[in-house]
This record gives C-alpha cells, sequence and structure tokens, in this order.
C-alpha cells in the first residue's frame, strides 16, 4: 500500500486488493469484467479502514478527498439514494452494452438507503429495457453485494 498525491490532496492506493484472484475457483478462470477491482484506487482513509489496518511503524499523510477516488471520477459514487441518476446510469450502460454497472456508496447509511430500491426497482426495470432492447422476453444479469464496501455490482449479459 502506498499514498498518492492528486491534486494537492492525497489518497491511499492499493493494487495487491485489486488483484481477483481470489474470485477464482479451482481450474477456473475470472470472467473478464471481474478481472480488474478498483475498491483501493484513490480511495480515502475512510474507505480503506473498513478493511485494512495500517502498521503502526509506518506513518502516512492524512486521506480524506474523494474527489480523485475512481468510482467518484467514473460517475458511480452516490452519498444518497438518488433514483433519477441511478437510472440515467444503468439506461447509458445498458445502450451502450457495457458488461457492468457499478454503484458505490459513500458509507454505509446510503448503501443501506439504496440497497432494495436499486436491486427491486431500478435494476429489475433495467432488464426490462434490456430484454425489449434485444427481443427477449427477459433479460439476464447476477450481482454482487459487498454490504463492506459498501458496493453493489451488476453483471448484464447480453443475447
Amino acid at each position: 500500500m502506498t499514498t498518492l498525491r492528486c491534486d494537492g490532496n492525497y489518497y491511499y492506493v492499493d493494487t495487491t486488493w485489486g488483484d481477483p484472484v481470489f474470485l477464482q475457483t479451482d481450474g477456473g478462470s475470472i470472467p473478464e469484467e471481474q478481472q480488474i477491482q478498483y475498491d483501493y484506487l484513490c480511495c480515502s482513509e475512510q474507505e480503506l479502514f473498513r478493511t485494512h489496518e495500517l502498521d503502526a511503524d509506518v506513518t502516512f499523510p492524512s486521506c480524506t478527498a474523494v474527489n480523485d477516488n475512481y468510482y467518484v471520477r467514473e460517475g458511480c459514487y452516490y452519498q444518497r439514494f438518488d433514483q433519477d441518476r441511478m437510472q440515467k446510469q444503468l439506461n447509458e450502460e445498458i445502450s451502450s452494452k457495457e458488461p457492468v454497472s457499478v454503484f458505490k456508496f459513500s458509507g454505509q447509511s446510503a448503501y443501506e438507503e439504496s440497497r432494495d430500491r436499486l436491486m427491486n426497482g431500478l435494476i429489475r426495470d433495467a432488464a426490462s429495457i434490456l430484454a425489449q432492447q434485444n427481443g427477449l422476453s427477459s433479460a439476464r444479469y447476477s450481482y454482487q453485494d459487498d454490504p463492506v464496501l459498501c458496493k453493489i455490482t451488476v453483471y448484464w449479459q447480453y443475447e
């Protein structure tokens, strides 16, 4: 783990925890859309300390900014439930046949506020749109719900 300075702010970066080898089963392979994880790319200490502990012997600068966090820069970071913005994100990603939609939340309360409404409403509606666009009776998707990292990842299957 290291820190990185962007636009005057420090961020944590841990590329080793972005390695999805833990998703690989014996003799299996990792689907392409799961091969890169961005959870520790320019993250704040609030985000990092959910899963990491710092070595007391090493001093790091304070990392509290989120402006250059990967998810913020990609437009999929949410501080609260925002139906219009989430719907727009889903529509754009499905229209361009993106294999993955990610919803990253600023903390536990934003995640909990959004989870059911996203999973039982918006994603199901987006799957319906996906099916209509492809002339199918239903669309296929799977998801990974990560309450520790406050993140929901949807994997779309286009046929």
